[in-house]
């Protein structure tokens, strides 16, 4: 176990960590990881600082941030690590450093269509996760507007989802391609499998966050009292223009690909 103040694996761990996650830097919380420690350290659902500066979504309803504070948490410490690798997985965002909302960041144009926080321009799931548009433009607009420092410790990361789309339901269809930042597919959040290829729960685990219990529900970040429909990564295996969602009651469920709904980024470091 840790002792605060001790150096643990100090081959590894040249900075001494600090047992309150925003007291440390990225690349503290970089050099812990890599160490695979992180539990001696943290725990599961701790919170982190980040200001945001830029602008995610596709087309013109875009989400413009400048000197946007929200707080990003721990949803896994070297999450299905034979499959993915090591590292700690981190989900945004929440309103504070204790208590606060949990939100889905929504584009101006929420539940709208063909723009703002699309999968697709179009009502099609063609290409599944690796042929959207969340994953070619929406991906790397969230890492461009997270701070310098960590962007430079973001872990590229295999993920294991449905690449073909169009109600696929084969084996073939779930394959390996890599990531920064990225949406939870169905499994990771709910431990079970209602619509995503059937597949894809060999791949993957339930997050330690959700298998702990907590709430799957996230809000507006424009209007925090208002609950929001959010991405995942899968495709339903039974449509050819959705991807899956979590609903407003917190459930799975999938909506059309084009529909400007909540967004969630993950990413490990």
């Amino acid at each position: 176990m840790a002792i605060y103040g001790k150096s643990l694996t100090s081959a590894y761990i040249k900075l001494e960590p600090k047992p309150v996650l925003n007291d440390n830097k990225w690349k503290v919380i970089k050099q812990v990881a890599d160490a695979s420690q992180g539990p001696n350290y943290w725990s599961v659902g701790d919170r982190k600082s980040v200001v945001l500066n830029g602008s995610v979504g596709y087309g013109s309803s875009a989400r413009t941030f400048s000197n946007q504070e929200y707080w990003v948490y721990i949803i896994g410490f070297d999450h299905n690590s034979a499959k993915e690798g090591i590292g700690i997985a981190f989900q945004g965002f929440k309103t504070s450093q204790t208590g606060g909302v949990d939100i889905a960041v929504t584009a101006t144009n929420y539940n709208s269509s063909s723009s703002g926080m699309v999968m697709n321009a179009t009502g099609t799931n063609s290409g599944g996760w690796v042929g959207s548009v969340a994953y070619k433009t929406i991906m790397p607009q969230w890492k461009s507007c997270f701070p310098s420092d960590l962007q430079a410790v973001i872990r590229t990361t295999t993920l294991y989802t449905d690449n073909t789309g169009n109600g696929s339901t084969s084996a073939s269809a779930v394959t390996s391609n890599s990531n920064e930042v990225y949406y939870l597919a169905e499994y990771e959040v709910f431990g079970s499998n209602t619509y995503a290829n059937t597949n894809e729960p060999a791949q993957q685990a339930q997050y330690d966050y959700y298998k702990a219990g907590n709430s799957k529900k996230k809000y507006k970040s424009d209007n925090t009292s208002t609950a929001a429909y959010w991405w995942l990564r899968s495709v339903p295996y039974e449509d050819s223009e959705s991807f899956c969602i979590v609903n407003l009651g917190e459930y799975a469920d999938y909506y059309y690909a084009h529909s400007s709904l909540g967004s969630v980024p993950a990413f490990k470091v």
